[in-house]
Protein backbone atom coordinates (compact mmCIF):
# COMPACT_ATOMS: atom_id res chain seq x y z
CA UNK A 1 0.00 0.00 0.00
CA UNK A 2 2.08 3.23 -0.75
CA UNK A 3 1.95 6.16 1.63
CA UNK A 4 -0.05 8.63 1.48
CA UNK A 5 1.05 10.54 4.53
CA UNK A 6 -1.44 14.45 5.75
CA UNK A 7 -1.38 16.52 8.34
CA UNK A 8 -3.77 18.50 10.63
CA UNK A 9 -3.67 22.06 10.41
CA UNK A 10 -2.42 22.21 14.10
CA UNK A 11 0.77 19.97 13.03
CA UNK A 12 1.49 22.30 10.04
CA UNK A 13 1.06 25.29 11.54
CA UNK A 14 3.42 23.77 14.59
CA UNK A 15 5.87 23.11 11.62
CA UNK A 16 6.18 26.20 9.95
CA UNK A 17 6.22 27.56 12.69
CA UNK A 18 9.38 25.74 13.79
CA UNK A 19 11.02 26.77 10.52
CA UNK A 20 10.62 30.23 10.36
CA UNK A 21 11.60 31.15 13.76
CA UNK A 22 15.00 30.27 12.23
CA UNK A 23 14.97 33.37 10.51
CA UNK A 24 14.78 36.07 13.46
CA UNK A 25 17.09 38.80 12.51
CA UNK A 26 18.19 36.62 9.41
CA UNK A 27 18.75 37.29 5.64
CA UNK A 28 16.72 37.42 2.45
CA UNK A 29 19.11 36.81 -0.37
CA UNK A 30 17.88 37.77 -3.99
CA UNK A 31 19.45 36.11 -6.91
CA UNK A 32 19.22 35.64 -10.63
CA UNK A 33 20.23 32.53 -12.67
CA UNK A 34 18.81 29.10 -11.95
CA UNK A 35 17.48 27.98 -8.59
CA UNK A 36 19.55 25.29 -6.79
CA UNK A 37 18.56 21.42 -6.76
CA UNK A 38 17.86 22.18 -2.92
CA UNK A 39 18.76 24.59 -0.10
CA UNK A 40 21.92 22.74 1.00
CA UNK A 41 22.83 23.45 -2.28
CA UNK A 42 25.86 25.99 -2.61
CA UNK A 43 25.92 28.85 -5.11
CA UNK A 44 27.35 28.44 -8.31
CA UNK A 45 27.46 31.13 -11.24
CA UNK A 46 24.55 33.06 -9.86
CA UNK A 47 24.68 36.26 -8.95
CA UNK A 48 23.74 37.76 -5.87
CA UNK A 49 21.72 41.00 -6.63
CA UNK A 50 20.10 42.09 -3.29
CA UNK A 51 20.61 40.98 0.48
CA UNK A 52 18.02 42.13 3.11
CA UNK A 53 17.69 42.36 6.73
CA UNK A 54 14.26 40.50 8.12
CA UNK A 55 13.41 41.26 11.66
CA UNK A 56 14.03 40.44 15.05
CA UNK A 57 10.30 38.02 15.07
CA UNK A 58 10.89 37.82 11.34
CA UNK A 59 7.38 36.11 10.88
CA UNK A 60 4.04 36.07 12.50
CA UNK A 61 2.20 33.08 13.40
CA UNK A 62 1.64 30.45 11.22
CA UNK A 63 -2.53 30.19 10.14
CA UNK A 64 -3.71 27.06 7.99
CA UNK A 65 0.20 25.84 7.80
CA UNK A 66 1.07 29.44 6.46
CA UNK A 67 3.25 31.95 8.51
CA UNK A 68 3.60 35.67 6.73
CA UNK A 69 6.35 37.91 7.02
CA UNK A 70 6.24 41.00 9.32
CA UNK A 71 8.05 44.02 7.73
CA UNK A 72 11.34 43.94 5.64
CA UNK A 73 14.28 46.72 5.52
CA UNK A 74 14.77 47.06 1.94
CA UNK A 75 18.33 46.66 0.68
CA UNK A 76 19.22 50.62 -0.03
CA UNK A 77 22.03 49.48 -2.52
CA UNK A 78 21.56 46.91 -4.79
CA UNK A 79 24.89 44.28 -5.21
CA UNK A 80 24.09 43.84 -8.88
CA UNK A 81 22.28 44.59 -12.33
CA UNK A 82 19.75 41.52 -12.99
CA UNK A 83 16.41 39.69 -13.26
CA UNK A 84 15.48 38.16 -9.84
CA UNK A 85 14.58 34.99 -10.26
CA UNK A 86 14.71 33.44 -6.85
CA UNK A 87 15.90 33.77 -3.10
CA UNK A 88 17.55 32.05 -0.50
CA UNK A 89 16.97 33.05 3.40
CA UNK A 90 19.37 32.51 5.99
CA UNK A 91 19.29 32.51 9.56
CA UNK A 92 21.66 36.11 11.82
CA UNK A 93 24.41 33.25 11.73
CA UNK A 94 24.52 32.51 7.95
CA UNK A 95 22.69 29.24 8.19
CA UNK A 96 21.03 28.06 5.02
CA UNK A 97 17.26 27.49 6.03
CA UNK A 98 14.55 27.37 2.55
CA UNK A 99 14.80 28.91 -0.93
CA UNK A 100 11.86 29.60 -3.04
CA UNK A 101 10.12 31.56 -6.24
CA UNK A 102 10.07 35.26 -6.98
CA UNK A 103 7.54 37.34 -8.81
CA UNK A 104 5.57 40.19 -9.56
CA UNK A 105 1.99 41.14 -8.39
CA UNK A 106 -1.26 38.96 -7.69
CA UNK A 107 -2.45 37.61 -11.30
CA UNK A 108 -6.53 37.81 -12.16
CA UNK A 109 -8.42 34.95 -12.05
CA UNK A 110 -11.46 35.53 -15.30
CA UNK A 111 -13.15 31.88 -14.76
CA UNK A 112 -14.12 29.45 -12.40
CA UNK A 113 -16.16 26.25 -12.86
CA UNK A 114 -19.03 24.69 -11.06
CA UNK A 115 -17.54 21.87 -10.61
CA UNK A 116 -15.39 19.15 -8.08
CA UNK A 117 -12.83 20.06 -7.94
CA UNK A 118 -13.07 23.69 -9.82
CA UNK A 119 -11.07 24.75 -12.51
CA UNK A 120 -9.85 28.43 -12.66
CA UNK A 121 -8.67 30.25 -15.84
CA UNK A 122 -5.56 32.14 -16.41
CA UNK A 123 -4.23 32.78 -19.71
CA UNK A 124 -0.95 31.24 -19.87
CA UNK A 125 -0.59 30.72 -16.18
CA UNK A 126 2.79 29.11 -15.92
CA UNK A 127 2.08 26.59 -12.88
CA UNK A 128 2.62 23.34 -13.22
CA UNK A 129 1.09 20.64 -10.94
CA UNK A 130 2.60 21.08 -7.27
CA UNK A 131 2.67 24.62 -7.22
CA UNK A 132 1.14 26.06 -4.30
CA UNK A 133 -0.82 28.96 -5.33
CA UNK A 134 -2.38 31.64 -2.23
CA UNK A 135 -6.10 32.84 -3.85
CA UNK A 136 -8.22 35.91 -2.58
CA UNK A 137 -10.89 37.79 -3.88
CA UNK A 138 -13.98 35.15 -4.18
CA UNK A 139 -17.14 36.34 -2.27
CA UNK A 140 -20.46 35.08 -1.50
CA UNK A 141 -20.62 31.22 -1.65
CA UNK A 142 -17.23 31.21 -3.36
CA UNK A 143 -15.37 32.47 0.07
CA UNK A 144 -14.11 28.92 0.33
CA UNK A 145 -12.24 29.05 -2.45
CA UNK A 146 -9.48 31.39 -0.91
CA UNK A 147 -6.75 30.46 0.69
CA UNK A 148 -3.40 28.71 0.02
CA UNK A 149 -3.89 25.87 -1.93
CA UNK A 150 -1.61 23.17 -4.29
CA UNK A 151 -2.52 23.23 -7.97
CA UNK A 152 -3.15 20.51 -10.56
CA UNK A 153 -2.33 21.36 -14.08
CA UNK A 154 -5.33 21.24 -16.30
CA UNK A 155 -4.10 23.11 -19.65
CA UNK A 156 -1.82 25.92 -20.54
CA UNK A 157 -4.65 27.96 -19.38
CA UNK A 158 -6.53 26.88 -17.07
CA UNK A 159 -5.40 24.67 -13.34
CA UNK A 160 -7.74 23.05 -10.78
CA UNK A 161 -7.74 23.58 -7.02
CA UNK A 162 -8.83 21.12 -4.46
CA UNK A 163 -12.27 22.57 -3.82
CA UNK A 164 -15.69 21.49 -4.74
CA UNK A 165 -17.51 24.25 -5.84
CA UNK A 166 -20.18 22.38 -7.75
CA UNK A 167 -23.14 24.29 -5.33
CA UNK A 168 -21.64 27.38 -5.42
CA UNK A 169 -23.38 29.16 -8.49
CA UNK A 170 -21.59 31.06 -10.82
CA UNK A 171 -18.56 32.77 -9.68
CA UNK A 172 -18.06 35.89 -7.56
CA UNK A 173 -15.65 38.40 -6.79
CA UNK A 174 -12.71 39.44 -8.12
CA UNK A 175 -10.32 36.74 -7.26
CA UNK A 176 -6.74 36.71 -8.03
CA UNK A 177 -3.87 34.62 -6.35
CA UNK A 178 0.15 34.78 -6.42
CA UNK A 179 2.35 32.18 -7.46
CA UNK A 180 5.28 33.23 -5.91
CA UNK A 181 6.72 33.04 -2.19
CA UNK A 182 8.16 36.32 -2.04
CA UNK A 183 6.43 39.24 -4.07
CA UNK A 184 9.00 41.95 -5.32
CA UNK A 185 8.71 45.93 -5.94
CA UNK A 186 10.56 44.80 -9.47
CA UNK A 187 11.93 41.69 -10.62
CA UNK A 188 14.60 43.89 -12.74
CA UNK A 189 16.87 44.68 -10.17
CA UNK A 190 19.52 47.62 -10.90
CA UNK A 191 23.17 48.27 -8.96
CA UNK A 192 23.07 50.57 -5.94
CA UNK A 193 18.98 51.11 -6.19
CA UNK A 194 16.88 50.14 -3.14
CA UNK A 195 15.40 47.18 -3.72
CA UNK A 196 12.09 46.20 -1.24
CA UNK A 197 9.55 42.87 -0.72
CA UNK A 198 5.61 43.28 -0.81
CA UNK A 199 4.76 40.38 0.43
CA UNK A 200 6.57 37.07 1.53
CA UNK A 201 5.22 33.82 2.91
CA UNK A 202 6.26 30.43 3.48
CA UNK A 203 3.66 27.54 3.17
CA UNK A 204 4.22 24.32 5.25
CA UNK A 205 2.97 21.34 2.77
CA UNK A 206 -0.23 19.48 4.42
CA UNK A 207 0.83 16.31 2.36
CA UNK A 208 3.32 13.87 0.15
Amino acid sequence: MPLNPKISDAAANAAADAVVDLLNSGKLQIYDGTQPVTADTAIGAQNLLAELILNATAFGDASAGVATAGAITPDSDANYTGTAAWFRVLTSTDGKTFDGSVGLANKTITAATEANPTVLTKTTHGLVSGDVVKISGFTGAWVPANGTWRVTYASADTFSIPVNAAAFGAMAGSPVYADADLVLNSLAIQEHAEVSVTAFTYTQPKSA
